[in-house]
């Protein structure tokens, strides 16, 4: 029987490779994980993935030049509308690599780039490149919850390995902004209109919310991802587990974007394990499975 590359992983020997071990989360998961050997302080990828993931560490991670990733920070509104969003790709896709191979050099550059987005963090939380004039790139708008999503996912990831708590405080006021930004409250935007391709880029900030939580216990956190979870079943929502359930079709998603789709699925991963919701852990087996077996209608 042939195995598939990608299955092919050989535990880490101790001491082969420095570990990073991630800080303590303050809130457990009320489903806990079946399984959780998959992390990049646990295993190493060997055979041409693995050479793969090292020539890219080498080759593109540690080597990406820190004044591109903050340029649009640096020049508000930016010189794209979604150029925001590579500094926390980065950021999340470094960690994940140093905390697999221990490269000082990748950790300082991590360190570098960390430090310079939170510099750029506005007083009120904002970490976006949009204009605050109302002119284009107007706040709120096209790709900046996205943008913000990703500097969430980047910088929790840093500080949970790290251990740099000092990064911590920008994560919550970027949580905070969005909280008292979105939500169906009286006077609060909506978070299906802030975005394209049906909201699910703007939902898909579920992920880094409920991370948020996890790390600091805050039940706003928890709440932003319920009222973002009720958000897409509304009218001009996305329909993402509804659909999934009636339909069995993923292509009837949304706008059946894919890239957009799997980020929110992303965070309803991560937000059963506190919601408890039979219903969205169906809607998610249907994805999986229709997913796994190249079935996307």
């Amino acid at each position: 029987m042939k195995i598939p590359l990608m299955m092919v992983l050989a535990t880490m020997p101790l001491g082969a490779v420095p570990a990073a071990d991630p800080l303590p989360e303050k809130v457990a998961c009320a489903i806990a994980d079946r399984q959780d050997f998959q992390q990049p302080y646990r295993v190493h990828l060997t055979g041409w993935t693995g050479s793969r993931m090292e020539a890219s560490e080498k080759n593109r991670l540690v080597k990406i030049d820190p004044n591109r990733l903050l340029l649009s920070y640096h020049n508000r509104p930016g010189c794209q509308s979604y150029d925001g969003e590579h500094i926390g790709k980065w950021l999340h896709a470094a960690t994940m690599a140093w905390v697999n191979s221990g490269d000082p050099a990748l950790r300082q550059k991590l360190d570098i780039v960390a430090t310079g987005l939170v510099k750029c963090q506005l007083e009120d939380g904002y970490q976006g490149t949009y204009s605050l004039d109302g002119k284009l790139w107007a706040r709120w708008t096209e790709w900046d919850v996205w943008t913000h999503k990703y500097n969430l996912l980047g910088l929790i990831s840093y500080v949970r390995y790290t251990g740099n708590m000092d990064l911590l405080p920008a994560c919550r006021k970027m949580g905070d902004l969005l909280c008292k930004t979105f939500g169906d409250e009286p006077g609060k935007l909506d978070i299906n209109v802030s975005s394209a391709h049906v909201g699910m880029a703007s939902g898909s900030v579920l992920e880094p919310m409920v991370l948020l939580y996890r790390m600091t216990g805050v039940q706003r956190y928890l709440d932003f991802s319920k009222y973002l979870l009720r958000a897409w079943e509304q009218p001009n929502g996305p329909k993402i587990v509804s659909r999934l359930l009636e339909l069995k079709r993923v292509d009837k998603v949304g706008n059946g974007k894919a890239y957009e789709m799997l980020s929110c699925i992303n965070g309803i991963i991560d937000a059963i394990s506190y919601h408890r919701s039979i219903r969205i852990l169906v809607a998610e087996h249907q994805l999986v499975t229709r997913i796994t077996k190249g079935v996307l209608r």
